[in-house]
């Protein structure tokens, strides 16, 4: 599989954060769990977005001192409110609350360490098999 984000991108992104390795795991992790769902891939001077049949299903901002993914609805994700995450923060977006799932199905994490990786995995994981 070819790169879903060119060199010269992902070491702009890289040069704006304090740990690059973080934003190099993530986009691997990506790459290696999601795969051919991920169609296009579009960058900006916002971050680096993903898209899956015409829709952003997350996006990545490595302007911050950490990374931070947002997952937006159409990734499919349905996460309950008592769920928590091992993450430097995490939170739900308040707009995506479904009431006859009575769950969020958007949420924004911050990745500050290598162990955090492995939380995004869990939910990359939860995306490719469509389980929410």
């Amino acid at each position: 599989m070819e790169a879903i984000v060119d060199k010269k991108t992902q070491e702009f992104w890289a040069s704006r954060m304090l740990n690059p390795d973080l934003l190099n795991g993530a986009i691997d992790l990506i790459k290696d769990k999601l795969g051919d769902r991920v169609e296009e891939t579009r960058a900006d001077k916002l971050g680096i977005h993903f898209i899956s049949e015409g829709r952003i299903i997350m996006s990545l901002y490595a302007s911050y001192p950490y990374l931070r993914v947002s997952f937006a609805p159409a990734a499919g994700l349905l996460l309950q409110e008592d769920e928590s995450f091992e993450v430097h923060r995490y939170n739900f977006w308040e707009t995506t609350w479904r009431m006859t799932h009575e769950c969020y199905t958007g949420m924004s994490i911050w990745i500050a360490e290598s162990k955090h990786l492995k939380a995004f995995d869990k939910l990359l994981g939860r995306i490719k098999e469509g389980r929410g």
